[in-house]
């Protein structure tokens, strides 16, 4: 997996400068690429930022429990 280089590298800068962030709001660029419902997106506002990970080309932040996971 030739990108598994950067995914860890951002996974390491999230891991820096994210944890101890609160959520402030997340916005949503094009309806096509949301793949949840419940809970709603609004639901990671205001949650604090525990921890990150990656799984494959999946980069994800738990937010208090809640995942918002991208697929770079």
């Amino acid at each position: 997996m030739p990108e598994l280089p950067e995914i860890a590298a951002l996974e390491r800068f999230l891991a820096e400068h994210a944890v101890g962030a609160v959520v402030g709001r997340v916005d949503v660029a094009a309806l096509s690429v949301l793949k949840t419902f419940d809970p709603p997106i609004t639901a990671l506002s205001g949650r604090d930022v525990t921890g990150v990970g990656h799984w494959g080309k999946h980069l994800g932040m738990n937010c208090d429990g809640l995942w918002l996971i991208t697929h770079l």
